[in-house]
């Protein structure tokens, strides 16, 4: 194969183990001797992984300076700033060696018409991604913020203690708290005050959970603190937080009504609802 004059025929490679440049080299200048063998290296200290400072090069068997037409020394911020436009420009998701060896091309060859350059890209850049990270952040999102550490700094064991609550015997039905009120038991009703308006339990106690939870003194808690005390809600889960609540307090004997008022009005236990708005009235 005749030299072509006119165009410039070249071969280059990054230099890691030099096998590749030497071997590749060696076949093509056979080929035409006119073929130019360029070779980029990083400087020494460098982060670029997979390649060797000249120094370090020395030490290689497969490095033949000789041979070659010319080495090139590549910064990292060349070889990453390279990297980094041949995965943005050209969709080529290469590592940083690419980069370099690519650096090295456009600082040994000019860029002309008629010339011909290969260069090697020796790999891709998933293998890379910590040098990327550091060298390129830009290309990569922002981490998600760490979340805020909780308001509570035991809500975990907190919920947990409710949880457990919930499957405790202390937790009983409608009917067993009936009995136990008719033992003596208060029934504490931790609803709201619209709510007892509409639907009541003759004989119970209000304490509105806010009230509970605030520490309001109230009038209708007993002075004994072993005294039975029953505390019932809409649906069972207010009554179980006034349980926790009046333990909390010294209350020693305390139970959640199961299902709440509803549960206690299905089960045929005495309510007093609010009397319906007279039609007339209403009409006039």
């Amino acid at each position: 194969m005749a030299p072509d004059r006119r165009t410039n025929h070249t071969f280059r490679r990054g230099l890691g183990t030099c096998g590749t440049i030497t071997g590749t080299g060696r076949f093509l200048k056979k080929q035409n001797p006119a073929i130019k063998v360029y070779g980029a290296h990083p400087t020494v200290g460098h982060d670029i992984p997979g390649v060797r400072s000249i120094k370090a090069l020395a030490l290689t068997d497969f490095f033949k300076p000789e041979e070659y037409d010319g080495l090139f020394e590549i910064t990292d911020e060349e070889a990453y700033g390279f990297s980094k436009r041949l995965i943005q420009e050209e969709c080529l998701i290469v590592g940083p060696t690419s980069g370099m060896a690519l650096a090295g091309a456009m600082k040994a060859i000019p860029d002309e018409p008629g010339n011909i350059v290969v260069v090697v890209f020796p790999g891709n850049a998933f293998k890379y991604m910590s040098s990327y990270r550091k060298h390129l952040p830009d290309l990569f999102p922002a981490e998600p913020a760490t979340p805020a550490p909780a308001a509570i700094p035991y809500a975990d064991q907190l919920t947990a203690a409710v949880r457990f609550a919930k499957a405790s015997p202390d937790i009983i039905d409608p009917h067993d708290a009936h009995q136990s009120i008719e033992k003596g038991a208060l029934l504490i009703d931790v609803r709201n005050a619209n709510e007892l308006q509409r639907q009541s339990i003759p004989g119970a106690i209000h304490l509105p959970l806010g009230d509970l939870t605030a520490g309001q003194p109230s009038a209708g808690l007993p002075n004994d603190f072993s005294a039975t005390l029953v505390a019932i809600c809409a649906a069972g889960t207010r009554s179980l937080y006034a349980m926790l609540l009046l333990k909390a307090r010294g209350y020693q004997n305390v139970k959640s009504i199961r299902g709440g008022i509803d549960a206690w009005a299905r089960s045929g236990l005495p309510t007093l609802s609010a009397p319906e708005p007279d039609k007339a009235e209403s009409q006039g």
